[in-house]
C-alpha cells in the first residue's frame, strides 16, 4: 500500500468528523480530479510506513470515530494487506469510510464479510456512453451496477455522490441512474471546481449555475419519488 499522507481532522470527507487516509493510485483518469498527485504519484516523493499512519491515527483517536479511507482508489490494494490495515484500526476503535469509483465490487463484499467497512461512498460519474470519455477507463459500468446491487443489498450505511460534471452529468445521465438509485436514502450532487484538473482542458470548463443544478436535483427528486 503507498499512502502519502494522513489528514488529522476533517469535516468534509465522512458522515461526522474524521481521519482521512489518502491512497495513492487510481484505475481511472478522470479528467475533472484534482487529485493528480495521487493518480500518478511521483516514486520519489516518501509515502509513510504503515507505523507512521498508525501513529497519526492513534493520535486523533480521541477526537473523532471514524476513519475515511480515499484516494486515488483504496480497493486497488491487496485484499489481504488491506484487510489488515482495516483490521488494525478496528482494533484502535475506530469506524471505517470507504470511497470507491464501484469498480471492484469483489473485493468491497470480501470488505464486508469481514465486518470491516461501516459506511461507503459510492461515485457515480455519468452515463455508460460517456464513462470511458471521462474516465479514460473501458468496461466498467457492469462493475459499478454491481457495486451498487451490493451496497443495497447489504445492512452497511452508504451514500452515492453525483460530481456535477458539465456534459457529463444532465437528464441524459440521471435517466440511465434513476431506475438503479430509487429508494437509495442519500445521494448527494457534488459541485465541480475547476483548477488543477487532470485534464487541464477542463481548468476552463466553467460550473454549472445554481438554477442548472436546482433543475437536476428537482428532476432527479421527482423521478425517484
Amino acid at each position: 500500500m503507498r499512502i502519502p499522507h494522513v489528514t488529522s481532522l476533517s469535516a468534509v470527507n465522512g458522515p461526522e468528523l474524521c481521519c482521512v487516509v489518502f491512497f495513492a493510485y487510481c484505475n481511472f483518469k478522470c479528467r475533472y480530479c484534482y487529485n493528480k498527485d495521487l493518480v500518478f504519484p511521483k516514486e520519489e516523493e516518501k509515502a509513510l510506513s504503515i507505523e507512521e499512519v498508525y501513529n497519526k491515527l492513534e493520535g486523533c483517536k480521541k477526537l473523532v470515530d471514524y476513519v475515511t479511507l480515499t484516494g486515488g482508489e483504496p480497493l486497488l490494494n491487496d485484499e489481504k494487506e488491506l484487510s489488515s490495515f482495516l483490521r488494525k484500526l478496528k482494533e484502535l476503535k475506530f469506524k471505517i469510510k470507504l470511497d470507491t469509483n464501484g469498480s471492484s465490487p469483489d473485493k468491497l463484499q470480501i470488505l464486508f464479510d469481514k465486518k470491516l467497512v461501516d459506511f461507503v461512498s459510492l461515485d457515480i460519474k455519468t452515463d455508460p456512453t460517456r464513462y470511458f470519455l471521462l474516465t479514460q477507463k473501458e468496461g466498467v459500468v457492469d462493475l459499478i451496477l454491481s457495486t451498487l446491487t451490493l451496497l443495497k443489498k447489504s445492512d452497511v450505511e452508504f451514500e452515492v455522490r453525483i460530481p456535477l460534471i458539465p456534459g457529463f452529468v444532465d437528464k441524459k445521465m440521471l435517466n440511465f441512474w434513476i431506475p438503479h438509485l430509487k429508494n437509495v436514502d442519500r445521494v448527494s450532487f457534488n459541485k465541480f471546481i475547476a483548477g488543477r484538473c487532470l485534464d487541464s482542458k477542463f481548468n476552463a470548463v466553467t460550473p454549472l449555475v445554481e438554477s442548472e443544478v436546482h433543475t437536476l436535483k428537482t428532476y432527479f427528486e421527482e423521478k425517484t419519488r
